[in-house]
């Protein structure tokens, strides 16, 4: 019983993180049990489609692309609102894009974010960014 009142613990936290690459460590010292638990609760609720995570973009090599993933909620409303909600809807619908296009076209297509890099991003001929920003229009 103790377990489930800390993934509802963990629950709760996790609305805050979206957005942010996700700190695994942080959490499981928030909940005080092993960053293997909490991330074994994570792979748990991405099974049961509560939430999926998306990894940065690039080579391991390349110090500030090993940073975490992403978390974002399969139920977007689940975010809180304005920025945050609107990343996680946006995440939703690109990574339903990709599931897609691998379905219907058999291509094999990933979703990741773009971290900071000391070095510029090399070119890529099937990359394709995107930006979205969440706020008023500018009345020019």
């Amino acid at each position: 019983m103790r377990e489930i009142s800390l993934i509802e613990l963990l629950l709760t936290h996790l609305p805050g993180c979206i957005g942010s690459p996700l700190s695994v460590g942080n959490l499981a010292r928030l909940l005080q049990v092993a960053h293997a638990t909490v991330e074994n609760w994570i792979a748990i609720l991405d099974r049961l489609y509560v939430c999926f995570r998306i990894a940065p973009f690039g080579s391991a090599r390349i110090r500030a692309v090993r940073k975490e993933k992403k978390l974002y909620f399969w139920d977007w409303s689940l975010a809180p609102e304005g920025g945050p909600r609107f990343e996680n809807f946006v995440a939703c619908h690109l990574l339903k894009y990709c599931h897609w296009r691998e379905d219907t076209g058999g291509y094999g297509v990933e979703l990741r974010y773009l971290g900071d890099t000391d070095k510029p991003v090399q070119t890529i001929d099937d990359l394709l960014p995107a930006v979205a920003k969440f706020g008023r229009p500018d009345n020019r």
